[in-house]
């Protein structure tokens, strides 16, 4: 569109007749008057159609003044169009393989987590029923829980052989010797358990936390969400069977050391920014002073770790959780 320096429109590409000899829009014109030389814009042309629209003025070299204004426009339908198709095409191609990622991803966690603590569980409890003869090594392999399930099979096998000693004890012996093959037992049942315990809590612990990570990462997504939600609830099951156990056993396996406090918080800082919200600010108050204790380390990491949820609970929206020296 050729348009003069009083803003009439002197020649147009496309249906010229209705407009030729009539004045632009006196917005549009202003604005090209203000504007730079060049420029290039999306607005509405003449007949109303959104383009991608481009002018440039046209002036003598004598003369400030443009004698003339070339404004060229391109409809933003015509333009767009294609790009649509394409990315229409393209999330047609790549929405299979990313359901199918999706579904591999679930069936992986599942068999490789919720699965075996599943046969933990189940294990644990016929063990606590009674059934001696309980082995889950053959249907939990590989990795720590793997370890936990061979624990699991020597734990029933030396209370299967102590069961049969003590049967063949109770055969030669009076009362007073079968009651104290029976406190015996119990006192074996409570340490193992105790020790199955303390090993399961802390395998518990980082798949709480990363699951609950993954939770908020694919927060967006309902379907991860759910079977996240299926490995917490899991998890939450099986930690639930650690109380009972630990319960069951009357008491915890402690490994004593004389360790630095501050040396404990400052490597506990990365799993406890890992779990706490990221709109909490964890700030670190450590002594300057060194003070020793002997303690679990492990124990003690759990009970700060408590605290620090606690005081997640505590907070509605934004907050710090200072973590002051312990004394």
């Amino acid at each position: 569109m050729l348009i003069d320096h009083k803003g009439v429109i002197l020649g147009r590409g496309i249906h010229p007749e209705p407009y030729v000899g009539k004045s632009v829009d006196q917005e549009i014109f202003r604005a090209m008057q203000a504007g730079p030389d060049e420029k290039t814009l999306v607005s509405p042309g003449i007949d109303g159609t959104e383009r991608f629209s481009t002018y440039r003025k046209l002036r003598l070299s004598t003369e400030r003044t443009p004698y003339m204004y070339i404004r060229v426009g391109i409809p933003v339908k015509s333009v767009v169009s294609k790009a649509n198709r394409a990315l229409f095409y393209k999330l047609a191609v790549f929405t299979p393989f990313f359901l199918t990622a999706l579904f591999l991803g679930w069936l992986i966690g599942k068999r490789s987590i919720v699965d075996r603590l599943s046969t933990l569980q189940e294990a644990s409890r016929r063990l606590a029923g009674g059934d001696l003869t309980v082995r889950v090594s053959d249907l939990v392999k590989g990795g720590e829980l793997g370890n936990l399930g061979q624990a699991f099979d020597e734990m029933a096998r030396l209370l299967a052989l102590r069961e049969q000693e003590q049967q063949a004890a109770a055969k030669e012996k009076k009362l007073l010797l079968e009651q104290l093959g029976q406190s015996q037992k119990i006192e074996s049942i409570g340490r193992l358990a105790g020790g199955v315990a303390h090993d399961l809590n802390n395998l518990l612990t980082p798949i709480l936390g990363y699951a609950d990570l993954l939770k908020r990462e694919y927060a967006h997504n309902a379907r991860a969400v759910e079977r996240i939600d299926h490995i917490l609830s899991a998890s939450e099951k099986a930690k639930r069977l650690v109380q009972q156990l630990l319960s069951f056993s009357r008491k915890q396996i402690l490994d004593m050391k004389t360790i630095d406090l501050n040396e404990v918080l400052s490597l506990f800082y990365d799993i406890l920014r890992r779990t706490i919200r990221e709109n909490i600010d964890i700030q670190m108050h450590l002594s300057k002073e060194i003070f020793c204790i002997r303690a679990d380390k492990n124990q003690l990491e759990q009970i700060i770790m408590n605290l620090a949820i606690n005081a997640q609970d505590a907070i509605g929206a934004m907050g710090k959780s200072p973590l002051k020296p312990l004394r």
